[in-house]
């Protein structure tokens, strides 16, 4: 494992929750009103999708010799190996899900949902992982 570019990763991915972090915290109405904080939430949280993933590749293919083919394969990946526990690999999958929407336009994206479900669901989401995989590389350290 290449630890600081794992550190790097992880460092950006905790810059993005911190900014996530402080869209949801304003009230709905001031988030609604100002296109600024809609396109940026929606760009943070596609950054943050393939920052996650960039981890979960880089971990699946340099500690484990596997290379998946999707994103949801990199995280069963680390599901498997025990890296990420059951429901953080279920949430990335969603996050990752709500990437593909968000960059190919799959839905209208309603802004209210987005707003809440990341308020209330991904951002305690998130840290899991971020947690999750500095505990694994924790652990890797003290083997080295």
């Amino acid at each position: 494992m290449d630890k600081e570019l794992i550190q790097r990763l992880l460092s950006e991915a905790h810059n993005n929750v911190d900014m996530v972090e402080k869209i949801v915290n304003m009230n709905i109405e001031d988030f609604l009103s100002d296109f600024r904080n809609i396109l940026s939430l929606r760009h943070l949280i596609v950054q943050l999708a393939e920052i996650l993933c960039d981890i979960c590749l880089h971990i699946a293919i340099r500690d484990f010799g596997q290379k998946p083919e999707t994103y949801t394969d990199c995280i069963d990946i680390l599901k498997l190996k025990r890296v990420i526990s059951e429901d953080t690999a279920r949430a990335m999958k969603n996050l990752v899900r709500l990437r593909n929407r968000i960059v190919h336009r799959y839905w209208t994206i309603d802004d209210s949902r987005l707003y809440n479900e990341t308020k209330n669901i991904g951002l305690s989401a998130y840290k899991k992982f971020l947690r999750e995989v500095e505990e694994y590389v924790g652990k890797q350290n003290t083997m080295d």
